[in-house]
């Protein structure tokens, strides 16, 4: 069986190996690229370019973790996936941010290490407008972000790239910003197998997938410290029908996590 599909069914594998097709197993390995690595592995940062600014006084960083992974349908075979990371945030002005994280994931599986994950990217405030003209009127804004990102697995690696466009309904109070967020957004991920490379057979499997990542994120923007509350959903559902077990549905979870930024 091909690595992206062995570490993304660890619990499942041997019920799976007779029933799955070439493009599922390209969509499973698609959806766990970018749950492994920080591009959809981790919540979104909610930047002071969504906020509407003002621009940081330097960098900041940002603490974070997500939890994620596969599950089945009946449930029992479920792989969890732990994902934790640092990212270091450079203001571009008060329109932009460039980031970077390194970090570490872990799938509750029997056997699997502890892995290192990379990642870097950027986001654009295009636009916003106040909800009304009185002061201190709640604003929508309009952002794009994108990001790369990589993950060491045993036997081979993941790689994936998201583009997303959060839409902000930020609401001030002095210098408090609270904001709600919603980012739909396409990922595509890969997965390499080393070893079936070198055993004559195809090394990557990959797939681009939706992906729609929510939350809500609060700063002061004369606070050392911002919190951010968050979801994302890698959309990948795959029906298998097996003789001995019947049909089941492999899906991806929901992530849920939290971000600390700390810095001015």
């Amino acid at each position: 069986m091909r690595m992206s599909v062995r570490y993304a069914l660890v619990a499942t594998a041997s019920l799976i190996a007779s029933s799955i097709h070439a493009q599922s197993e390209g969509n499973i390995a698609g959806a766990l690229a970018l749950q492994l690595t920080p591009t959809a592995g981790l919540p979104t940062l909610v930047t002071r370019a969504m906020v509407g600014g003002p621009a940081s006084k330097g960098p900041q960083f940002s603490l974070r973790y997500g939890h994620t992974g596969l599950g089945t349908e009946p449930s029992g075979g479920d792989v969890n996936a732990d994902n934790y990371g640092l990212t270091g945030l450079l203001p571009m002005g008060e329109a932009g941010t460039l980031f970077a994280t390194v970090g570490a994931d872990k799938l509750d599986c029997d056997g699997c290490k502890t892995q290192f994950m990379l990642s870097g990217g950027g986001d654009v405030a295009l636009g916003g407008r106040p909800l009304s003209a009185t002061p201190n009127s709640a604003r929508l804004t309009l952002t794009m972000s994108g990001e790369l990102g990589y993950s060491h697995q045993d036997g081979g690696y993941a790689v994936s790239g998201l583009v997303g466009f959060p839409i902000a309904l930020v609401f001030p109070n002095g210098t408090l910003r609270v904001a709600p967020y919603l980012t739909p957004g396409f990922g595509y991920g890969r997965a390499h197998d080393s070893a079936a490379a070198s055993n004559g057979g195809s090394a990557d499997q990959s797939a681009g997938r939706f992906v729609l990542s929510g939350g809500v994120g609060v700063l002061d923007v004369n606070s050392i410290i911002g919190v951010t509350i968050g979801f994302s959903k890698v959309f990948m559902s795959e029906t298998f029908s097996d003789p001995l077990f019947g049909s089941f549905k492999l899906k991806s979870k929901m992530l849920f996590g939290i971000g600390v930024t700390i810095g001015r």
